[in-house]
């Protein structure tokens, strides 16, 4: 979860704070974006649709630099001038919690006229417990879709070798061994997603992350420096790599100078040679963890005008054919059953190995908690600066710091995300 990266890929929408009336007298929503390609096509698409069928309220479109874009929104919102909605992961909308600048969206669902009926049965368990998981326990996050790491495999040569697909990372080490014997000049495994690599590795530790009860970071432990150990083993003997060749590993996948990679269940669509699978994420024996990302609505306060057509666009997202076509730009998968009952739905699934080996039903993911992307900053940090050469011990320490401060920016000598 680094500022809006994908990875896991990721859309930044938001709506104008004002509820103004537009030319032709309805409630005007102004949605900012950084996208172009399939995914603005798919934002331009619907708003005509929405545009075409809502009397009351419309839709107009401006895009931003991605560089920066959620400074942007943060500086805007405080000069009054800012989006009603941003569609970003959850974290993002702790930070404007304590001025009261984000909407509770449970008091628009559950309402019985203009509500989401029978959301809570609709939704999964842990997309909603992520919608929950703010310090006032109160709902500032609708999700929309979500996203986890996989492992991409070259079929033919884990045939050739007789290699088990890898379930642990010292499964995946020893096979890594075995393909390195064979092919010299090809790299085993990499990752386009250092971020979910390194929340993955380190959070398949029996110890959790970090302590939410006194707000600080707990990974600093010897099972942990046991784990970076072993990372640095397999990166300094070539079996894992972080940089690729080509740019993109994906292109080294496609190229045959790759044999394995982890990357979000989106980048299946950059796939172009034939005979590969996708596994599950490996993990750690019996502490095991698999990130999940959920992206999702967030509505800024004004007045009810305002929060009104900024729900209501959000509730147009979530609806089975929309949500279906969103899902299918991003490639993510819906965290909603009723969407996952449209045909057109099922047929994306079926035709989409990387979500098909994805676990849904046992990923997780963190809680939304202010400075959260800066701790997942220090921990990617963390993996790199081990991978680089640096001393783990001394690398779990600056990474540790790192985090504190972030989930602590107000103490004296630390700075915000």
């Amino acid at each position: 979860m680094k500022k809006l990266v994908v990875i896991f890929l990721l859309i930044a929408m938001t709506l104008g704070i004002s509820g103004c009336e537009s030319e032709d007298d309805r409630t005007e929503v102004l949605i900012w974006h950084t996208y172009s390609g399939d995914i603005k096509g798919f934002i331009d698409e619907e708003v005509r649709n929405f545009n075409a069928s809502n009397e009351d309220i419309a839709i107009t479109v401006e895009t931003y630099p991605e560089e920066n874009f959620e400074k942007t929104v943060e500086e805007a919102i405080a000069n009054g001038k800012g989006p009603d909605i941003i569609i970003h992961y959850a974290s993002e909308a702790s930070k404007y919690i304590d001025q009261g600048l984000v909407v509770d969206l449970e008091s628009y669902i559950i309402d019985e006229a203009n509500g989401i009926a029978d959301f809570k049965d609709n939704i999964d368990k842990q997309a909603y417990e992520e919608a929950k998981s703010f310090k006032d326990g109160k709902m500032h996050f609708l999700p929309l879709a979500c996203a986890g790491p996989v492992f991409y495999y070259n079929k033919t040569i884990y045939e050739e070798l007789g290699l088990s697909v890898p379930t642990t990372w010292e499964e995946l080490s020893a096979n890594c061994e075995k393909i390195k014997e064979a092919y010299p000049d090809k790299v085993a495994f990499g990752t386009d997603n250092l971020n979910a690599l390194a929340l993955a590795f380190i959070g398949q530790s029996s110890e959790a992350l970090f302590d939410l009860e006194n707000n600080t970071a707990t990974f600093n432990t010897d099972e942990v420096k046991t784990r970076l150990d072993s990372f640095k083993t397999w990166t300094d003997e070539g079996l894992f790599r972080l940089s690729s060749l080509s740019g993109s590993f994906s292109e080294d996948f496609n190229s045959g100078n790759l044999v394995s990679y982890m990357d979000s269940i989106a980048a299946v669509k950059n796939i172009t040679i034939e005979n590969y699978e996708v596994a599950p994420l490996m993990q750690n024996g019996d502490s095991t963890f698999t990130p999940l990302k959920d992206l999702g609505a967030i509505i800024f306060a004004s007045d009810k005008v305002g929060e009104q057509a900024a729900f209501e666009v959000a509730k147009y997202l979530v609806s089975p054919d929309v949500n279906t076509k969103l899902c299918k730009t991003l490639g993510f998968i819906s965290p909603y059953k009723l969407v996952r009952d449209n045909k057109e739905y099922q047929d994306y699934v079926a035709q989409n190995k990387a979500i098909k080996a994805f676990p849904i039903d046992e990923a997780e993911p963190l809680p939304a908690i202010e400075g959260l992307n800066g701790v997942i900053t220090a921990i990617t940090d963390l993996l790199s600066d081990v991978a680089s050469g640096e001393d783990v011990n001394m690398a779990l320490m600056d990474a540790e710091a790192k985090a504190n401060e972030s989930l602590n920016p107000s103490q004296e000598g630390s700075s915000a995300e």
